[in-house]
């Protein structure tokens, strides 16, 4: 996915382990209040905008929106 990056050697699933690296990006890029979440959706590798709130949702337990707002007060 990310070149030099390999993933560390636990007992996660390869696609469990995916999916937080690429929330943890998108985690990131949320912070930048120019960046819309569409951007960061498709610069973290999902598919589509629903698919990234649905995986962050599932992730981090609120939705990326809001995940913004409460960094940004």
């Amino acid at each position: 996915m990310w070149p030099g990056v390999s993933r560390p050697r636990r007992n996660l699933p390869a696609h469990r382990w995916q999916t937080q690296r690429r929330v943890k990006h998108a985690e990131a890029m949320l912070l930048s209040p120019w960046v819309s979440s569409t951007e960061v959706a498709l610069e973290s590798s999902f598919a589509s905008s629903a698919h990234f709130a649905t995986m962050f949702r599932n992730q981090v337990n609120v939705s990326p929106s809001v995940w913004r707002q409460e960094r940004q007060s």
